[in-house]
């Protein structure tokens, strides 16, 4: 095989091996941005969840409150009669 031929075909050689590694890339960078997507949702959730907590705790304080004041004005009535 001369020269110019081996040169020939370890060129095609390296251009087979561009064209895998740019369709892994592109696989890669596309599972990438699927599991950024992925956290992202995660994270979204994680914080609806929470957001949901503080709602339900800061009810459950004005309810505690609301209960106090009412047991409060029962015994004022009861010292009353």
């Amino acid at each position: 095989m001369s020269r110019a031929r081996q040169v020939e075909t370890s060129l095609a050689a390296a251009e087979g091996r561009i064209e895998r590694l740019q369709v892994q890339l592109k696989t890669a960078s596309e599972a990438a941005h699927g599991k950024e997507s992925a956290v992202a949702a995660a994270e979204a959730r994680a914080r609806a969840v929470e957001e949901v907590r503080l709602a339900e705790t800061v009810r459950a304080q004005r309810a505690e409150a609301a209960l106090a004041e009412a047991l409060a004005e029962l015994g004022m009535l009861k010292k009353k009669i």
